[in-house]
C-alpha cells in the first residue's frame, strides 16, 4: 500500500473509534516509506499511538528516524538469542544485525519489547537474562493449537512462569486493564497496555515478563 492508501485507511478507522495502530507485515521496514507513513499517521486527530512489529535486521537504519516521526514502540521478533539457532529458524545469519537494531532503538529512547514464540527448544532463561539487561519487556507467545502448536507439548505457563519462578521468585501477576506505572531505578514511566499479554513481576527480575496464551 501506498502512503496515501494506508492514511486513507487510518482516518476511516478512526472515525469507527479506533486509536491505536500497529504497522506490521511481512516486514515493514522494507516499506521505502516507512518513516513518513509513521510521521503522516501520527498527525491524524484521533490517533493514539502508532507502533511496529518488526524482526530488527535493519532496524538500526532507521531507528533514529523512526523516533523523529514518533513512533510509540516497537515489538520485535526474536525467538532465539543463540546465532546458529537463529539462522537455522530464519535461515538467516543476522542474529548480530536484530541485536544492533534493538540496541539502536532503546538508545534513541524508543520502547522496546521482544516478542518469542514458544516451542520445545526456546531458551526462556536465556532470553530473559538478555532481555533483562536491555530493561525492556518480554513476551512468550503460544503458538495457536493448530498443526505443530496443537501436537509441541508446550504448556506455556509451566515453560515460563515455572521455569522463572525457580530463578527469580514467584512472581506478581499485573492488571494490564488500566494504564500501568513502572519503576526502574530511578525511571518512572507509565506504561499503556493495548494488547493480549498477561503480564508478570518477579521479584529478583526487574522487567515484566507477558504471556500471551492461544
Amino acid at each position: 500500500l501506498s502512503v496515501k492508501e494506508v492514511l486513507c485507511i487510518v482516518r476511516a478507522a478512526t472515525r469507527l473509534g479506533i486509536k491505536h495502530f500497529r504497522l506490521t507485515g511481512g516486514e515493514p521496514l522494507l516499506h521505502p516509506q516507512l518513516d513518513e507513513m509513521v510521521l503522516q499517521i501520527k498527525k491524524i486527530p484521533g490517533v493514539s499511538s502508532v507502533s511496529l512489529t518488526t524482526n530488527a535486521v535493519l532496524l538500526a537504519q532507521h531507528a533514529k528516524w523512526l523516533k523523529e516521526a514518533g513512533i510509540d514502540s516497537i515489538n520485535v521478533s526474536l525467538d532465539t538469542i543463540d546465532a546458529s539457532e537463529y539462522e537455522r529458524i530464519t535461515k538467516k545469519p543476522l542474529l548480530e544485525e536484530v541485536k544492533h537494531g534493538i540496541n539502536a532503538a532503546i538508545e534513541c529512547g524508543i520502547r522496546v519489547k521482544i516478542n518469542v514464540v514458544l516451542t520445545p527448544q526456546t531458551d526462556v532463561v536465556a532470553l530473559t537474562r538478555y532481555v533483562a539487561k536491555k530493561g525492556t519487556d518480554i513476551r512468550f507467545i503460544e503458538m495457536m493449537p493448530v498443526g505443530e502448536g496443537h501436537t509441541n507439548g508446550v504448556e506455556p505457563y509451566k515453560k515460563v512462569i515455572g521455569t522463572l519462578s525457580k530463578l527469580y521468585g514467584e512472581p506478581c501477576r499485573i492488571n494490564t486493564e488500566k494504564t500501568k506505572e513502572i519503576n526502574s531505578g530511578n525511571d518512572k514511566r507509565e506504561i499503556p497496555d493495548n494488547g493480549p499479554a498477561e503480564y508478570y513481576i518477579f521479584p529478583e527480575l526487574g522487567i515484566r515478563v507477558g504471556l500471551i496464551q492461544a
